[in-house]
């Protein structure tokens, strides 16, 4: 009864801390799988944000490139005005040809962005026009000559369209820088918010690990209790927490094997509780248990530290006394033992003890002898009226 409630005890200390390790846990992992999913959403916004920010870069510098295009193929047609040679008119067309490849490019890169699409599309027949002004110069040039060709170019038609090309693109660039700098913000904040993850994913990552490393240690220290437990348990008296006779056999073993080697002596008191069954016929089992812990208390204060004090079963203590031979000194221990029960009576009705000494090696040389001719000098106490202490030796002259 005292060994389940101590286990009663036990489990309602341990469960809560189980508990709450368990529930920190789980809260720990969804906590981290938040954590991982937040860095992964924001990480992936980042990368997001960045590829927007390289579009409308690479976007800004096809309108730029457009506009240089426009601006060398005017170059190139002004050259070949001046000089009147073919080569000279080669960065012309070659001007001309990329001005419409790099339109092309803008609006690709433009994509699904309605905005800088209908801008490119405004931009579109002033580069067209613009173009085309600079090759009907050239026709005008080519036909009726140098002033001819001044005359069409002193129209102003085609300055203005540049202008309305370099308007259109300065209206671009604008937009472009602001849409960039806004998405650069956002791009910081997802890095900012995709670091904050990682850390707070790290955290709990590291108190998961604590946890499991708490859970592993208290798994251990229990099991190393439980260990120890079960090792008392099987060597000890369930009741009053004595060796029992499976310890105090391989015990006294070991202890007759030493003596044997050292050639030094052993005695052994066999001790039995005269009046024990009455006392559990008339007061019940409980009572009896109550007294047989009393008893050992009582026998266990009056045992030197180098004594062996074990429990047998039922009401049959046994104590071995290592070194010892001098049989006064174990009578004298044994009487001690008798009295405690008496001083003051441990139980009502009384009881009292008879005891029976054997020494190693003068009345056995080995354990089953020893321990049975402490036995039968311990039956011949009771024989002789109990309550007494009888040595083997007088025991086999008697």
């Amino acid at each position: 009864m005292q060994m389940q409630a101590a286990r009663n005890r036990l489990t309602r200390k341990v469960f809560p801390l189980e508990t709450k390790l368990l529930a920190a846990f789980v809260v720990g992992a969804l906590g981290l799988v938040a954590a991982v999913v937040l860095a992964a959403t924001q990480g992936s916004a980042y990368l997001a944000a960045d590829h927007e920010v390289g579009r409308l870069r690479d976007l800004d510098h096809a309108v730029t490139a457009l506009y240089l295009a426009v601006r060398s193929a005017e170059s190139g047609q002004r050259g070949y005005l001046l000089t009147s040679r073919d080569n000279d008119l080669t960065p012309y067309r070659i001007a001309r040809s990329e001005a419409a490849q790099r339109l092309d490019d803008a609006r690709a890169l433009a994509g699904g962005d309605p905005g800088t699409l209908a801008a490119l599309d405004a931009m579109r027949p002033h580069v067209h026009a613009r173009l085309a002004e600079l090759s009907e110069t050239l026709d005008v040039f080519n036909r009726d000559g140098f002033d001819a060709a001044q005359q069409v170019v002193a129209t102003g038609r085609g300055s203005g369209e540049m202008k309305a090309i370099r308007d259109s693109g300065e209206a671009i660039h604008a937009d472009l820088a602001k849409r960039a700098t806004a998405m650069q913000a956002r791009q910081r904040d997802h890095f900012d918010d995709t670091l904050r993850s990682i850390y707070v994913g790290a955290a709990l990552a590291l108190m998961l690990l604590a946890l499991v490393y708490a859970a592993l240690a208290m798994e251990t220290a229990q099991r190393r209790r439980m260990g120890e437990r079960i090792r008392r348990e099987a060597d000890h008296d369930e009741l009053t927490q004595l060796p029992n006779r499976r310890f105090f056999t391989h015990w006294l073993g070991y202890a007759l094997a030493l003596a044997r080697r050292e050639g030094s002596t052993l005695g052994l008191l066999c001790i039995d509780i005269d009046g024990f069954k009455k006392v559990n016929d008339t007061c019940g089992h409980e009572a009896g248990d109550a007294l047989l812990v009393e008893i050992a208390r009582r026998f266990s204060a009056l045992k030197r530290d180098s004594d062996v004090l074990a429990r047998l079963g039922g009401d049959e203590f046994v104590l071995a006394a290592v070194g010892a031979s001098n049989g006064k000194d174990l009578a004298r221990l044994a009487q001690r033992m008798i009295d405690s029960l008496d001083d003051p009576p441990v139980s009502r009705p009384l009881v009292g003890a008879s005891i029976g000494i054997a020494f190693f090696p003068d009345d056995a040389n080995d354990l089953p002898g020893l321990l049975a001719t402490a036995d039968a000098a311990m039956y011949a106490a009771k024989r002789g009226g109990r309550n007494r202490v009888v040595f083997h030796a007088v025991a086999e002259i008697a």
